[in-house]
C-alpha cells in the first residue's frame, strides 16, 4: 500500500490464484484501495461477489494493482469501461464487479433475499419526533419570487383540464371524515395566515375579475337566461371557454349547470 500513488487511475483487485478480478477508478488511487481494505476487513463491501472471496480465500491473497493512469479525470468512466469490459469483470466466472457499467447501477439487480432483508430493516420505522419537525419546517419554506415567476411563466397558455376542475364533484364526505378534518384542524393557524400579495397580484386579479358577476349574488340575476347559458356550453364544452365568453365566474356558471343537473 506504500507504493501505491496519489493519482488518478483505472485500477484492479485481483485474486492471485484465479485471476479473477474487481475494476475500479479513483482521482486518488491511495484513498479508494484504503476504502476498500475498509469495508472488506468489516465485512460490508458493495460488491457482495468480491467480499465473499475475500472472506473464503483472505486478504492475503489479493493484490490491489494500478492498469492505467489517467491524466484528465473526466476520462476516468470512459477507460474504466474500456477495462471492465477487456477483463470482462461483470461476468462472474471472470470477475466480481457486480454492474456492467461503470460508475453505474444499471444492469444490477438485487436478489430477493436482499430486497426482503430491506423490508424488515424498514418494518416498524418511526421517524423521532425532531426529525418530523425538522421535514414539517422544511416543508414550509416559502418560495423564492424567481422561483415563483417560473412556475407562472412555466404554467401560463396552458389550459386546465375538465377532469381536474370536476374531479372532487359528486364526493360526498362522511360525518367520521369531517369530524376527523374538523379536529385535525382545530387550534392551528391557517395556511394562509399572514400571507401577503404584492401590488402587480392583486391588480392582476382584479383585471381578471372585471365585468364578471359576483358569484355571491343570486345566480338567477345574470344578465344571461338558463337556456342562453345551457346552450353556450353545449356548443364551448368547455368551462373555461363558455366562462370567457358568457363574462361570468367560475362559481356562478358552476352553480347554474349542477341546478340545471348538467355536472
Amino acid at each position: 500500500m506504500i507504493n501505491i500513488p496519489k493519482r488518478s487511475a483505472i485500477y484492479r483487485i485481483r485474486h492471485i490464484k484465479s485471476n479473477k478480478v474487481y475494476i475500479g477508478s479513483a482521482v486518488d488511487a491511495y484513498n479508494r484501495w484504503s476504502v476498500h481494505l475498509s469495508f472488506l476487513k468489516r465485512n460490508k463491501h458493495h460488491s457482495i461477489l468480491l467480499q465473499r472471496a475475500w472472506n473464503k480465500y483472505g486478504g492475503d491473497q489479493f493484490r490491489f494493482e494500478i492498469i492505467e493512469f489517467v491524466k484528465n479525470k473526466n476520462n476516468l468512466i470512459k477507460r474504466e469501461q474500456y477495462w471492465m469490459d477487456k477483463y470482462e469483470a461483470a461476468n462472474p466466472q471472470k470477475g466480481y464487479n457486480i454492474t456492467p457499467t461503470a460508475g453505474s447501477q444499471l444492469g444490477f439487480h438485487p436478489s430477493k433475499e436482499s430486497i426482503e432483508r430491506g423490508r424488515l430493516k424498514r418494518v416498524g420505522f418511526h421517524h423521532t419526533k425532531e426529525a418530523c419537525k425538522k421535514i414539517s419546517e422544511a416543508g414550509r419554506r416559502p418560495c423564492k419570487t424567481e422561483t415563483k415567476k417560473k412556475i407562472s411563466k412555466a404554467q401560463k397558455g396552458i389550459p386546465r383540464p375538465l377532469s381536474s376542475v370536476l374531479k372532487m364533484r359528486g364526493r360526498k364526505l362522511t360525518k367520521e371524515h369531517k369530524l376527523k378534518l374538523s379536529l385535525a384542524k382545530k387550534g392551528k393557524p391557517s395556511g394562509r395566515k399572514g400571507m401577503k400579495f404584492d401590488e402587480e397580484w392583486c391588480e392582476n386579479l382584479s383585471m381578471a375579475h372585471k365585468g364578471q358577476v359576483c358569484w355571491q349574488k343570486d345566480i338567477w340575476k345574470t344578465k344571461h337566461t338558463l337556456a342562453e347559458v345551457i346552450a353556450c356550453y353545449n356548443s364551448c364544452k368547455s368551462i373555461m371557454k363558455c366562462i370567457k365568453k358568457l363574462g361570468i365566474s367560475f362559481y356562478v356558471l358552476k352553480r347554474i349547470l349542477g341546478q340545471a343537473k348538467i355536472l
